[in-house]
């Protein structure tokens, strides 16, 4: 569908959040609220046929669909006021409030229809 609206020696952007929480400065563990998330809402999606760790795979598969050239940028987001930068605290209290409130609706659909999680 991109290609036929993309002349060539267009461009297109795309960017897609990974599923995964991991820290630079502590260990989550598996009883972390962030990594028990990620597992279900992993495990949600493949109880129907639906993957939603899609970030890791966006290069090659825009590569597969035969788009040259393809660069692709990883960055890490803040998630909660722990940093002592008072702009990564902003960002980060930012990015828990999308987190909270954006996803909380898909998610608990998913937690309880696939998981039977109340």
């Amino acid at each position: 569908m991109i290609n036929r609206a993309l002349k060539p020696g267009g461009w297109i952007d795309c960017a897609e959040p990974g599923l995964w929480f991991d820290s630079f400065y502590t260990d989550l563990g598996p009883n972390n609220s962030y990594k028990q998330w990620s597992n279900g809402l992993f495990e949600s999606g493949n109880k129907v046929g639906m993957s939603f760790d899609v970030g890791p795979y966006v290069k090659e598969r825009l590569e597969a669909a035969g788009f040259v050239n393809v660069q692709e940028t990883k960055f890490c987001c803040t998630v909660g006021r722990w940093s002592k930068d008072p702009w990564e605290r902003e960002v980060g209290v930012w990015n828990q409030l999308r987190l909270v409130r954006g996803v909380q609706d898909f998610c608990s659909r998913r937690f309880i229809n696939q998981l039977h999680v109340s």
